[in-house]
């Protein structure tokens, strides 16, 4: 299972560049002769739920592979990390900003509703859960005398923090009304994806790697 959780981490690279473009097709209609996007509808409702679902778990099966090797102190980040996602989920069904809608400035101008406001905190409280667990993996590579995980632990705090900083940036360029404060943030966002994505492809190799010292063990 644990290798499994390796294999679905590269399967959700492959179906978010499929889906991302099933969604855009799906968002583009023809209203009187002339090209309209919409939100999506269905396909992204859909696509949402495989998302949550794939991230989820690859996060339980990272609990099995620390919790294997003796290692205890990710289990509450981690269980953290997959309610807050569901409510995440949900609360994007509802109307917020959800967790797809990040880098979008205008969605997160636009959740001056009650959901809206509970959605960006629920982001915040996420990002929290990903730092913690960041520390966690870092301190599970120091107790097995892995590298990898190391690395894994430090690259996802490092663009945890970018996109903690991208929110309080966007938050501040709302308020004080600032184009240059919006572009800085989108600029961080950009950095702190491209990060993210560094460490979720390491942690499909750590998942695959440490399914092989599960065997060992």
């Amino acid at each position: 299972m644990v290798r499994t959780g390796g294999i679905m981490v590269f399967v959700l690279l492959v179906l978010g560049i499929v889906l991302s473009f099933v969604v855009a097709a799906a968002s583009v209609k023809i209203v009187d002769g002339k090209p309209v996007v919409s939100s999506g509808g269905v396909m992204q409702i859909i696509t949402n739920v495989i998302y949550i679902a794939i991230v989820a778990f690859v996060y339980w099966t990272t609990k099995g592979l620390f919790n294997s090797l003796g290692y205890r102190r990710a289990d509450v980040p981690i269980m953290a990390l997959m309610i807050i996602l569901a409510v995440n989920l949900v609360l994007g069904f509802l109307g917020g900003a959800g967790l797809g809608s990040i880098g979008s400035a205008s969605a997160m101008a636009g959740s001056t509703n009650i959901v809206g406001i509970i959605s960006l905190i629920v982001l915040l409280v996420l990002f929290g859960a990903w730092l913690w667990f960041s520390i966690a993996a870092l301190g599970f590579g120091k107790a097995i005398g892995s590298g990898l995980w190391k690395a894994i632990g430090i690259v996802y705090l490092i663009g945890t923090a970018l996109f903690v900083l991208f929110m309080v940036l966007m938050i501040l360029a709302i308020v004080a009304k600032s184009p240059g404060l919006a572009v800085s943030g989108g600029i961080l966002a950009l950095i702190g994806v491209l990060v993210l994505l560094a460490g979720w492809i390491c942690h499909g190799i750590g998942l695959i790697t440490g399914a092989g010292r599960m065997t060992q063990a």
